[in-house]
């Protein structure tokens, strides 16, 4: 009986890459990872200017939702009718709080301000510089002596330019005469503008301090997608008027049922982008293996960063006027 002997498998020896090779090598993973960074700040790029939009609009409608249902003048007092108060409210406000509502025609700017400047409150809308000793804040946030509507002062108002829906992306077009109102209620106090400036961010903090007369100063980031100056639009007071009540559809039922649908259309968006990037995948899985993985990692990856990690992010940052 004759008993046959198997030889070992032959291991296969890996062919040794030459020094070309292995440059070609490192240029090939150099070049994947400027590919994926790139595509990472591209994705959050249009996370900084779109992606945040959604979280204003969200605190927009619930600002609006409160100051349909409240007035800085009470209906009593305009009941008794002679000359219209200013709009300092009645009890301190806290920080992050709807105040009134900031129209600017020529630009269609229709948008509720909040009390304080900080980075929380910027990203509601824009804010209503605070006074220095009523609360405490960072350097900055605060002047001394801070005005609300119609008041003898200074009444100081600072917004986004270019992430948090952009509020001031368009304040550079107003020009001498335009109107700005600041509306509460059924009562409108409206200025003029008389000029503009731009500044040192540092150096030109005096433009939002008081100098002794009635008027009012909107600031943002100049230029567009820059911190480096700030633009400033100075008002002249022209006195309150009272206009209509706000229109039927407007109060806090329409105000809940748009966050409500905001809500649901961010999230039916993003899981129509899942169902796609899984869809394709398959689709392309047989023929196309690499390509789909790339395109499915890339995809779902996108949507992860913008709703776990991008908000984070932000988070951290210094606040961009």
């Amino acid at each position: 009986m004759t008993t046959t002997m198997q030889s070992p498998p032959v291991r296969k020896r890996r062919r040794r890459r030459s020094a070309v090779e292995r440059v070609v090598y490192a240029i090939g993973v150099v070049g994947r990872i400027f590919v994926a960074s790139g595509l990472l700040l591209l994705f959050f790029t249009a996370y900084l200017l779109w992606g945040t939009g959604v979280y204003t609009h969200q605190q927009q409608n619930k600002a609006k939702n409160t100051l349909a249902t409240k007035s800085i003048v009470s209906e009593a007092t305009l009941a008794k009718g002679g000359t219209i108060p200013p709009g300092r409210p009645l009890t301190q406000p806290k920080l992050s709080d709807p105040l009134f509502t900031l129209k600017i025609p020529k630009i269609a700017l229709d948008i509720a301000v909040v009390y304080g400047v900080g980075v929380d409150q910027l990203k509601l809308g824009p804010g209503l510089f605070p006074d220095c000793k009523v609360v405490s804040v960072g350097p900055g946030e605060c002047t001394d002596g801070a005005k609300y509507p119609g008041e003898n002062g200074n009444v100081a108002i600072s917004g986004h330019r270019t992430t948090y829906l952009a509020p001031f992306w368009r304040i550079n077009e107003l020009s001498k005469g335009d109107t700005i109102d600041l509306v509460s209620g059924r009562v409108r106090y409206r200025y003029r503008v008389r000029g503009e400036e731009v500044v040192d961010p540092t150096a030109g903090f005096d433009v939002v301090e008081q100098h002794g007369r009635a008027e009012l100063t909107l600031t943002t980031c100049n230029p567009r997608f820059s911190a480096t100056q700030r633009l400033i639009v100075h008002a002249d007071y022209l006195g309150p008027s009272l206009v209509a009540a706000a229109p039927v559809g407007s109060g806090p039922n329409a105000a809940t049922r748009s966050t409500k649908a905001q809500f649901t259309s961010d999230v039916l968006a993003l899981a129509a982008l899942a169902a796609a990037c899984a869809l394709g995948s398959l689709a392309l899985s047989k023929k196309y293996t690499r390509a789909a993985a790339y395109a499915s990692i890339t995809l779902v990856g996108a949507v992860g960063i913008w709703v776990a990690i991008f908000p984070r992010v932000v988070a951290m940052l210094p606040s961009n006027y």
